[in-house]
Parts: structure tokens; sequence; C-alpha cells
């Protein structure tokens, strides 16, 4: 009896010290009931492929600090608890884009084929973050780079007042309607 007992402790303690990746990736919503789930290159290619639902990609805010992620990934979460989603798959590629892997030029030639809108630095097509996708099928219906982008400074926003937070909610909302509208 003991024996099962002590099992049972050690079970509970082993179970119970087991971290969220999201949360130590993102310590700053670590009070935060989310719905965010880490996943690797693989799964997330394959997401791209055929999927359906939402995927971020992101920099681990441990590795990066990211203003953008940092105002964006509360909202896309509330937005997304709003509209009874499970899961939003993140993927941090801040080790693959700053090694310029090969899976980094797999992806983003996979993303590229179907948007038009990605970020170009230095003549070079770049994937940005925080940037959240909405797919169909592995139909890319929309995606949403950063916050706001401000045109007379020609950079996105790092804090947002009411109205731009309102507006970034309903870029968000937008794409969550159109994942149920294409479910």
């Amino acid at each position: 009896m003991r024996k099962l007992f002590l099992i049972f402790i050690l079970t509970i303690f082993l179970f119970g010290c087991q971290k969220d990746p999201f949360i130590t990736d993102f310590p700053y919503m670590k009070n935060t009931d989310h719905i965010f789930e880490k996943v690797d290159y693989y799964k997330a290619y394959n997401f791209f492929e055929n999927g359906t639902g939402a995927i971020l990609l992101v920099y681990n805010s441990t590795q990066y600090s990211c203003p953008y992620c940092k105002v964006c990934i509360p909202i896309i979460n509330n937005i997304g608890k709003d509209n009874n989603v499970e899961t939003i798959f993140y993927l941090d590629i801040f080790e693959m884009r700053t090694n310029n892997t090969d899976e980094y030029h797999k992806l983003l030639t996979l993303i590229d084929n179907q948007v038009d809108d990605l970020i170009i630095r230095d003549d070079k097509t770049i994937l940005a973050v925080p940037d959240l996708y909405f797919i169909v099928e592995g139909e890319i219906v929309k995606h949403h780079i950063a916050t706001i982008y401000d045109e007379v400074n020609e950079k996105y926003l790092t804090v947002l007042n009411v109205d731009e937070e309102q507006l970034l909610k309903n870029i968000y909302q937008e794409g969550f309607t159109l994942l149920n509208q294409k479910r």
C-alpha cells in the first residue's frame, strides 16, 4: 500500500511540474487562460499544406523581445476564445529565420505562393512576426502581420490607442469569422 501511495505522490509531482511551453515562451501571459499550442516546424508545415484553423508565427519572447508579439498575443487569445476556438497553433521561427535554414525557405516559399503582402527587407521577402494565418484545408484565407501599420511614420505601432486596438480586434475577428464560414 505504501508503494502505491508513493507512486501516486510521485506521479502527481511529476505531472504537476510539467511546464506549459507557451508560458515558458511568453512568461508575460503567465496568469492567462490561453488557447495556444506550440508546434514544431513539421507540424506547422503540414498545417499550412492541409490544415484548417489558425497558426501564429512568432518569436519566443525569451529569445527575442518582440514588442508586436507582446501587443498581439493577448488580443489574439481573447478574440479566439470569444469565437470558441479551442487551439491556435504557434511556431517560433526565430532560430529558423536567424540561421536562414532550408526549413525557413521552404515555409517562406509555401506561404509566399499564397499571399502577396509579405514584408520585403533588403530586397528579400521575409516572414515577419507576429503573423497570424487563418487556413482552410491548406488555403490561407487571411493573415495579418504585426499590429496596425502607421502610414505616416512607415512602421507598425507598438502602442495602440483604443481605436487602433479595436481595429486590430476587428481584423482578427474577420479572420475567425472566415474560418467559421468555410468550415
